[in-house]
């Protein structure tokens, strides 16, 4: 249960960020509401949670895929449930988001590689 209270708020903190930026550059055409913000966060948090698929017996690669499938499928159950329409621009934005997000991830867990690897090292 704590694993996944865990990644369910990683995943909060990464969408509710996201969906901030989104808000900076005006992407969404309307004020935010509190439901806008509740059904990010919830989400964000679900996206989260299916960060799990990586832990399966899986390739790498196609955990990826299955997890951006789900990922847009979660975004886009967002996107109904506050009637803001799916265009061919939130598409992009959905992909461009999501391979920022993986590729600022990726580089934090080989920082954090690099830093047990040297820990490890100095034991030795």
């Amino acid at each position: 249960m704590k694993r996944i209270l865990k990644r369910f708020l990683k995943g909060l903190a990464i969408g509710s960020t996201t969906y901030l930026v989104l808000l900076t550059i005006h992407f969404q055409p309307m004020l935010p509401t509190a439901f806008n913000t509740i059904s990010v966060m919830v989400i964000s948090g679900l996206i989260g949670v299916a960060t799990f698929i990586f832990q399966t017996d899986l390739n790498y690669f196609v955990a990826l895929i299955v997890h951006f499938i789900i990922t847009v499928l979660l975004v886009a159950v967002m996107i109904v449930v506050n009637h803001w329409g799916i265009t061919l621009q939130s598409l992009w934005l959905i992909v461009i988001a999501y391979v920022v997000i993986w590729i600022v991830l990726r580089l934090q867990q080989e920082r954090d590689v690099r830093e047990i690897n040297a820990k490890l090292n100095k034991r030795k």
